[in-house]
């Protein structure tokens, strides 16, 4: 296996190959997922009830719980089977990360496609304040920032930003955004 990825509802691999497994209950072991038969995995994400996937080709997957629009699909109903997931005109996503009822998807422009609950502003869209959004919107990145990888905790993100520096919002307590502001921030 390359890659795992896990929460309370899912468990993911990518396999060599870059094949997507999931787990079989009853049988419990790891099988190839059928739906993405012959597409190549780059990166999988578990948030608390809803899978994500980005394949080779820049193209992202999402599956599971949709009742904050965590899967990006426009709409407020659970997938049992991956679905793909419309990205703007000549977007070619990087990888994926998932919260716990939201997702983040990076491009390979450096920005960042983010959907699902937003009551505490971890889409990093402010103009969402407060509210769930299914469709994916660009996350508000201050000027000339550029993302190289982003992670997700239960209500936050970080992201490594091309120059090093490192780029958070969302949910601020005990430290989690690695800022001593204590209130939910926006992206800074």
């Amino acid at each position: 296996l390359r890659d795992v990825a896990v929460a309370d509802e899912a468990l993911l691999a990518i396999a060599e190959g870059g094949v997507a497994c999931g787990w079989v209950e009853d049988e419990e072991i790891l099988r190839p997922i059928a739906a993405l038969a012959g597409l190549v995995v780059a990166s999988i994400a578990c948030g608390k009830g809803h899978c994500a996937l980005c394949t080779e080709m820049g193209t992202i997957y999402t599956w599971g719980r949709a009742d904050d629009g965590q899967l990006g699909l426009g709409d407020f109903r659970e997938r049992d089977e991956p679905s793909l997931v419309q990205l703007p005109a000549d977007a070619r996503a990087l990888g994926v990360a998932c919260g716990a009822d939201f997702t983040v998807v990076l491009l390979s422009g450096g920005e960042a496609l983010s959907c699902g609950c937003n009551e505490l502003d971890q889409l990093g869209r402010p103009e969402e304040d407060g509210t769930s959004c299914a469709e994916l919107g660009f996350v508000a990145l201050p000027p000339s920032v550029l993302l190289s990888d982003v992670s997700c905790g239960e209500k936050h993100v970080v992201c490594l930003c091309e120059d090093t520096r490192i780029i958070t919002w969302g949910y601020h307590e005990d430290g989690r955004l690695g800022r001593k502001r204590a209130t939910s921030v926006n992206v800074s």
